[in-house]
């Protein structure tokens, strides 16, 4: 199974060598984690190596931040998302405001369902040929729903529809509670092809972060968690670490 499937370098160092090479195309992987772990600038990373790297062209969904505070936001790492999009190599689509109210009247009257945010992804997607796409973060849409079975209908859907067009997509989902170990997992992470979990541990002094792939469905993952810097110019994975174990509240 794993010698039919074709990858797509995200262009992150130290990602691509602990996924073996990259992500599977057409995949949908859900990036999840506490808050301040580096969901989305991961995410965002994606979007941009993809574009500038590999002149793949990337839509991003933001339901959390407005399309002008990621611009600026990111243009600290150097990342000039205004000019790619200018190229039409990057789409932002921003749900942050302008769909709020849409939204709200939706919930309030019982008829919400995902297929007017659905069919402007899916336009987008063909307008720009996009090869990429990201999610952020998914908890926006897995909240308008009352039950399970409406969150799992209407994310299959959206999932599906992602797949289907080839598009290779990370998805960010936010966890109340990320630690080591922890065997539960959200719907959203049980139904993607694929997970990766960041955390945000205390130790003694400071914090540190550590990304671990959890599932890749058909690829012989790398079982290890390594240690991952949000740098100046982006995200760094320390692929030479070694594993490391926490005592108390020291991690060693």
């Amino acid at each position: 199974m794993e010698s039919t499937l074709e990858f797509l370098r995200t262009g992150i160092t130290g990602l691509d060598k602990i996924l073996k090479g990259g992500l599977p195309k057409g995949w949908v992987v859900t990036v999840s984690g506490g808050p301040g772990t580096g969901k989305t600038t991961l995410a965002l990373e994606f979007i941009y190596r993809g574009a500038l790297e590999y002149n793949e062209p990337g839509l991003i969904v933001t339901f959390n931040d407005t399309k002008t505070n990621i611009i600026k936001t990111y243009n600290l790492f150097g990342w000039d998302f205004e000019k790619l999009e200018e190229d039409g190599l990057v789409s932002i689509l921003d749900y942050s405001t302008s769909s709020l109210v849409y939204l709200e009247k939706a919930v309030e009257t019982g008829k919400f369902t995902l297929e007017f945010i659905i069919s402007q992804i899916m336009r987008e997607i063909e307008e720009i040929n996009a090869k990429r796409a990201v999610i952020d973060p998914l908890n926006a849409l897995s909240l308008l729903f009352p039950n399970e079975f409406q969150v799992r209908k209407e994310v299959h859907k959206l999932f599906g529809l992602l797949s289907n067009m080839n598009c290779t997509s990370l998805c960010t989902f936010e966890l109340k509670r990320a630690e080591i170990g922890d065997n539960e997992f959200t719907l959203e992470e049980f139904i993607a092809q694929g997970l990766i979990r960041l955390y945000y541990l205390r130790s003694s002094m400071n914090r540190l972060r550590r990304i671990e792939v959890v599932k890749m469905r058909g690829v012989k993952q790398d079982s290890k968690i390594y240690p991952f810097e949000i740098a100046e110019n982006g995200i760094w994975i320390n692929t030479e670490s070694e594993a490391f174990e926490i005592d108390g509240d020291r991690v060693l």
